[in-house]
């Protein structure tokens, strides 16, 4: 419209997308090794175990994200107060109080995954459904979250299919706005540092194995390879995730918006296969002024900010 894109509704109109992305109660707080800071804890038995987890691996950041605090059980306060306060059904009661809240605060989208007890509700906010992908990761790519699933591996396309079909029972109605699939996966910066992650890996990795063909096809080695060619490999490694992903969506309902991987990374390369691939490019921005923006080759799709966020002291 007017040389911008937009939302549009399925009434037709303008729609301009204000979300939050959480919404849910479980709010785990690490207690192993710190018990001392609480006056009195709930038992971990009998109906106060549901607010408690058990975690075997780093998380929860700072003291928890040191694997000496791993093993270590955390408690949910949030959870348990609800439950104190609405009983039986708490979550349900707990997800109405959550569309009451955003429809007076203004908000006009959700994420699908942010409420628990949402899909029992009748739909009255908009919102954005989506799914992991799963497969062995790529072992010379590192990243934040974790390492890449490598999207040449066989199970990658079969996990892809089957996560479709199980979110299209519910994220196919007019009330879905579009899937996301993944959240900030490890791209790096550019291509040629995707790309020699991936060579970089043993030598039956099913991403390397394709990058070496195409070395192989251009009579270059991984010792003579030039960074041009690098950053050719590491689009078609994105090539193929995007590709890989969109085909399963559009398998299951060929008119829903693919809004691609909440990137957070200013990878060229990816931006460009994702542009070719995405009906929408999503982008996770924490600069005081969104000005990212696709490469100037790139194939012109919107890009949807789908994270920001005011930082508070308390939580740095």
């Amino acid at each position: 419209v007017n040389g911008k894109w937009w939302l549009v509704d399925p009434d037709g109109h303008l729609f301009f997308s204000h979300g939050v992305n959480c919404a849910w109660e479980q709010a785990a707080t690490g207690v192993t090794g710190r018990e001392n800071y609480f006056e009195k804890l709930p038992p971990r038995e009998g109906d106060t175990r549901q607010f408690w987890t058990y975690f075997t691996t780093p998380a929860l950041r700072n003291y928890y994200d040191d694997p000496a605090h791993v093993p270590f059980w955390a408690f949910s306060f949030t959870s348990y107060d609800l439950w104190l306060k609405y009983g039986k059904g708490w979550r349900i009661k707990n997800a109405e109080m959550s569309y009451r809240r955003m429809k007076s605060w203004g908000i006009n989208t959700y994420t699908a995954g942010s409420i628990p007890g949402f899909d029992k509700l009748p739909r009255r906010i908009p919102f954005v459904a989506g799914f992991n992908t799963k497969s062995r990761p790529i072992v010379g790519v590192e990243g934040y979250w974790g390492k890449l699933n490598d999207p040449f591996a066989p199970e990658f396309e079969k996990n892809c299919i089957e996560s479709a079909k199980r979110t299209g029972a519910w994220g196919t109605n007019e009330w879905c706005i579009g899937w996301t699939v993944d959240n900030e996966r490890s791209w790096g910066y550019d291509g040629a540092l995707l790309a020699r992650g991936v060579l970089n890996s043993p030598e039956d990795q099913p991403a390397r194995v394709a990058l070496m063909k195409i070395l192989a096809e251009k009579g270059m080695t991984t010792n003579t390879v030039t960074r041009e060619v690098l950053c050719q490999m590491g689009e078609a490694v994105a090539e193929k995730y995007y590709l890989t992903v969109r085909a399963a969506i559009k398998g299951i309902s060929p008119d829903i918006l693919y809004l691609g991987d909440r990137n957070n990374k200013r990878n060229p390369e990816v931006f460009r296969a994702a542009a070719r691939n995405c009906d929408v490019v999503t982008v996770n921005v924490y600069d005081r002024i969104p000005s990212v923006g696709l490469p100037p080759d790139a194939e012109d799709k919107p890009l949807l900010v789908t994270e920001f966020h005011f930082g508070c002291y308390d939580t740095g």
